[in-house]
């Protein structure tokens, strides 16, 4: 195994930990952050990012709507630069809160998000959520949400432990709000917290039979592309695994909508490619199968990933399934649906020889190093 695919691999190990250590830490954070008055009269939360952070706010969605009682926006950081900002009214002091996702804390696009945020409303709201309190994003907005995680030496690349930081972060935000504007009492927000850091114990659990499933993949390595389906959170998790395949493995991967895809890849060559499906139990679940069952008379290979693993019609359309375990809630699920992406990429990785992020491609290494800089020189 190539190191930087280790190191991906690595990062799943001790996860577990994150939950029952890191999760409550990050929420005692919050708590400290506002004030029960600071967010009483909020009624819109903007979460702005790139990649990674744009998806843990996708994934983010239901929790919001669902539990804290207010109107939701996970935008990428460009289109909220370049479309949505001119567009925006805090119609009232107060009651816009953004929050700007970075786990470096030096997206250049999140950045100027913010600072063009500040000159157009000044009474908006802005909060850094980054495990880089010192950063250039932090340094941009009124409040400072600490993301950084314990054993930061097992570093960022790509994105497991951060991307679930974000989880962690918007998931207590999500909690507390709806706490602070009284959508349900304290004692509820206390065992949603609790049953959060609860899961710790089914983490390895995933991991494990991800690790063991993963080994299924390799047949599909030499595929031309990936796509991977999920409706709900879900969608967000299709993004983020499907980015995973691509930085781990360098495969060509795309997210779709369950309902999306029905309407459109349907009609689309070459029909063996692999379709990834996330399948939760709740609402989505039983389009998951219908979908399933019309990609799989289509021709395509269909690999499953759901907490409903002995479901007959799953095992019946399913080539490989990817099982997760948990008692979270469908809202709350996007905190463990993540954990068998890493171990598809690190397998598909090593079946071709590739190390993260295209490094074993010399060619691109002036290339990556040139547009490393100039982003840094557009913070």
């Amino acid at each position: 195994m190539h190191w930087e695919s280790k190191m991906a691999h690595d990062q799943l190990i001790g996860l577990g930990k994150l939950y029952e250590e890191a999760f409550p830490i990050i929420d005692h954070r919050l708590r400290n952050l506002f004030s029960a008055g600071d967010l009483l009269s909020i009624k819109k939360v903007y979460v702005l990012g790139d990649g990674d952070s744009y998806y843990a706010a996708l994934a983010s969605r239901t929790a919001f709507l669902n539990f804290s009682n207010v109107e939701y926006f996970p935008v990428p950081a460009m289109r909220f630069l370049g479309y949505e900002i001119d567009c925006m009214s805090d119609y009232s002091p107060g009651q816009s809160l953004i929050v700007g996702v970075s786990a470096s804390g030096e997206s250049r696009r999140v950045v100027q998000c913010m600072q063009r945020a500040k000159e157009k409303m000044p009474d908006v709201r802005l909060t850094a959520m980054t495990g880089n309190p010192n950063s250039s994003v932090a340094k941009a907005a009124d409040h400072v949400f600490d993301l950084s995680l314990p054993n930061p030496e097992l570093g960022k690349a790509p994105g497991i432990r951060t991307y679930l930081a974000s989880l962690f972060g918007l998931a207590s935000l999500a909690i507390r709000l709806g706490e602070m504007q009284n959508h349900y009492h304290m004692t509820e927000a206390n065992a949603m917290r609790d049953q959060i850091a609860a899961q710790a114990e089914y983490v390895a659990r995933i991991a494990e039979q991800a690790d063991i499933q993963a080994e299924s993949m390799r047949r599909y390595a030499k595929s031309s592309f990936f796509t991977v389906a999920g409706s709900g959170n879900h969608f967000g998790t299709a993004s983020f695994s499907a980015a995973k395949l691509a930085e781990i493995a360098g495969l060509f991967s795309v997210p779709q909508d369950m309902e999306e895809w029905m309407h459109v890849e349907r009609f689309s060559y070459p029909i063996d490619t692999p379709l990834i499906v996330f399948a939760p139990k709740g609402a989505s679940f039983d389009h998951a199968k219908v979908l399933m069952e019309t990609a799989k008379k289509i021709g395509h290979p269909l690999i499953a990933v759901t907490d409903e693993p002995e479901d007959s019609a799953i095992k019946s359309l399913a080539d490989i399934i990817f099982p997760v375990y948990g008692t979270l809630e469908e809202h709350f699920m996007q905190l463990l649906f993540y954990i068998p992406s890493v171990s598809m990429g690190v397998v598909l990785a090593r079946e071709l020889g590739r190390a993260m992020f295209m490094t074993d491609n010399e060619a691109m290494q002036k290339q990556r190093a040139a547009m490393t800089q100039n982003l840094r020189e557009d913070v």
